[in-house]
């Protein structure tokens, strides 16, 4: 058995390989490329027989060296950062760090701590892509949300009537109304004949219909000559920036829908009191398809950040939330935390009423419903069996619950 800490870069990895009682047999550095990869394979396999002999230990990561990495069969230990760096300062007291240090620290974590860590197993196709496609889309609707902030911010500076008009950025008309007539200056000159073939062309409502004939006899809001040009220039990019934003948006939502109607248990997900695709598919993603080597509920709440972090000294006692977590599965959770405690008839209205009047907050309010919740669906998830919320109270008063 041998133990190789990889200390990764974006341009080279350091690694060093160290054997059970904690002698270095070999120490380098290999370029981020496939062929400088094969020769690290090749080192390794020098001091063993098999793959299923080499522990391998690195910070955390999802990119391509950890896809490299299980392709060849190793068992693979991801390390939290911090928890790396508290080890090196048993090494390094002095706070001294370069990547061959960082290496060494890795590979002896592993060494004296493989019997308490869990190798990292590689989820499925369906469960990787699932969680790939909300990863991005939730990233795509930060950057849409960050134009429409710059998008109202620039109307209500040029063209205060027009964002008043425009109070929801989502509206098809809204945007081609901005594309068109960018400036309340452009809306003002516009011939008669195109806004009342715009006005036809979206069946846009009378009161809409008024306030934009209000804003065409009102005065403009003056713009500099040498301004007016780019005003209009940053409106159109914003307007073509959210529509492309939104059409992408969409398509993996599409892309969404096709992937869940193929996972094994979508059924237990869709028994569920939530309708919404994205939160059903971070469901599915933060269960996966793997019943035998599942997590337990405490370690899911704890990597999607809805179990809180104590902090307990003497007499001290602290409670705050968890900010090392997967904030995209956390975001699900909360979501559907919230969808249910609004909901008439559900159990979880009741919950999040009592932690209101115990003082919590509401968002920590929904992070204790979502940890509840992660319970529940765990045990269906397990015993593969549907929701039933009017079984689920019945159990609820009979165990004399005190949410019942």
């Amino acid at each position: 058995m041998i133990i190789v800490g990889l200390d990764w870069s974006r341009s080279k990895h350091d690694f060093v390989i160290m054997d059970p009682q904690g002698k270095v047999i070999e120490r380098g550095a290999v370029a981020h490329n496939a062929n400088a990869l094969e020769e690290l394979d090749a080192s390794i396999e020098r001091h063993v027989s098999g793959v299923e002999q080499v522990y391998v230990g690195l910070e955390l990561n999802n990119g391509a060296l950890l896809a490299w990495l299980v392709v060849k069969g190793y068992s693979v230990f991801g390390i939290q950062p911090k928890s790396a760096q508290r080890f090196r300062d048993i090494y390094r007291p002095s706070g001294s760090k370069d990547d061959r240090i960082d290496a060494f620290v890795l590979a002896e974590f592993v060494r004296v701590n493989k019997c308490r860590l869990r190798p990292w197993c590689p989820p499925s196709k369906i469960t990787l892509e699932l969680g790939e496609l909300l990863r991005w889309r939730e990233e795509l609707v930060q950057q849409r949300t960050a134009a429409y902030q710059r998008l109202r911010a620039l109307l209500a500076e040029w063209s205060p009537q027009l964002e008043e008009l425009c109070d929801n950025l989502d509206c098809i008309w809204q945007l081609d109304l901005l594309s068109q007539f960018p400036t309340e200056t452009r809306l003002c000159q516009a011939h008669g004949n195109s806004i009342r073939s715009f006005i036809r062309n979206h069946r846009m409502r009378p009161k809409k219909q008024q306030q934009i004939e209000d804003i065409r006899r009102s005065v403009p809001m003056p713009v500099p000559a040498g301004r007016a040009q780019v005003v209009e220039k940053q409106t159109s990019f914003l307007v073509e920036q959210i529509r492309m934003l939104s059409t992408e948006i969409d398509h993996i939502e599409q892309d969404l829908q096709q992937l869940t109607t193929q996972h094994p248990d979508i059924d237990i997900f869709e028994s569920l009191p939530v309708r919404g695709i994205v939160t059903i598919d971070s469901l599915l993603a933060i269960f996966g398809d793997d019943h035998e080597k599942a997590l337990s509920p405490d370690e899911l709440a704890a990597v999607c950040g809805v179990a809180p972090v104590t902090i307990a000294s003497g007499k001290t006692k602290k409670v705050r939330q968890r900010r090392a977590c997967d904030h995209t599965f956390r975001q699900a959770l909360v979501h559907f935390a919230f969808n249910t405690a609004f909901r008439d008839g559900c159990w979880a209205a009741q919950f999040y009423q009592r932690k209101r009047s115990e003082e919590a907050t509401h968002y920590a309010a929904l992070r204790c419903l979502a940890k509840r919740w992660l319970k529940i669906v765990h045990r269906l998830w397990k015993d593969r069996i549907t929701y039933d919320e009017a079984l689920h109270q019945a159990n609820q008063r009979r165990n004399q619950s005190h949410v019942a």
